[in-house]
């Protein structure tokens, strides 16, 4: 399996939001994702370490943590 745009354009897309929201409310961020810090180091890996990704393990890693991401920020509020 070979992973493409949408797979990176996911991981990227999340880490940038991630990134913007840091800079405008660190708490809240903390407290509606703990675990923000390693989503942003994520879309680093995807962004700049592509070509050391495995396909499978990014694509499992959409399947089952954006659906769970997704949980955490809809009821998110500044």
């Amino acid at each position: 399996m070979r992973h493409d745009r949408t797979t990176d354009s996911i991981g990227s897309i999340i880490g940038e939001a991630l990134v913007r929201l840091e800079r405008i409310d660190v708490d809240s961020l903390e407290r509606n994702v703990p675990d923000y810090r390693k989503i942003i180091g994520f879309r680093n890996l995807v962004a700049h370490g592509y070509d050391i990704i495995d396909d499978q393990a990014l694509w499992d890693l959409c399947k089952t943590h954006v659906p769970q991401l997704l949980l955490q920020v809809e009821d998110y509020s500044i």
